[in-house]
């Protein structure tokens, strides 16, 4: 959400629990992944709120502003 009146109110953890909710009922993939920049802290509790867990670092994975930056990988399965 890129309105800041839009935020802080559970629009996105809704979205991405509703999101995940039918990948695995309707697609036969075991795995969902979230891939975010180190610094968002919203994008990062939104994943731990839907169940997702940190996996791990890809470092210097993006090239963002004239440098490359690190990401967190974030992943659920279909059993957890």
């Amino acid at each position: 959400m890129f309105d800041e009146a839009s935020r802080n109110k559970g629009i996105m953890t809704e979205a991405v629990t509703l999101l995940t909710k039918y990948l695995f009922g309707t697609k036969k993939i075991n795995r969902l992944q979230l891939v975010i920049m180190i610094p968002n802290k919203a994008s990062k509790r939104v994943a731990e709120k839907c169940g997702y867990k940190l996996e791990s670092i890809a470092r210097g994975a993006v090239f963002h502003n004239q440098e490359n930056h690190d990401l967190e990988v974030w992943s659920l399965l279909r059993g957890e």
